[in-house]
């Protein structure tokens, strides 16, 4: 189910998931959303209690943080041909 979140929202809920080695930093928070305005936020929650490791699917002036389990994550970046 998605949920609006007001700016504020998105960026604590981004800093709180986000973890060192994760690629989620304050440099690119301050990239690509920190100085943003006209832009739409939202979260995903999902009911899987194992959908631990944060995602951001941008489009358009649209931001959600989306959660996945470690085989979901896994299955993202499968594709055809991959060994």
């Amino acid at each position: 189910m998605e949920r609006k979140l007001s700016k504020a929202e998105f960026k604590a809920l981004y800093f709180q998931h986000s973890t060192p080695y994760s690629g989620w930093t304050l440099e690119y928070w301050n990239t690509f959303f920190e100085n943003e305005v006209g832009q739409e936020y939202f979260v995903y929650a999902s009911e899987d209690p194992e959908a631990k490791r944060m995602f951001i699917r941008s489009e358009g002036n649209k931001h959600c943080i989306f959660f996945l389990d470690e085989e979901a994550e896994e299955s993202l970046f499968d594709f055809p041909g991959k060994d």
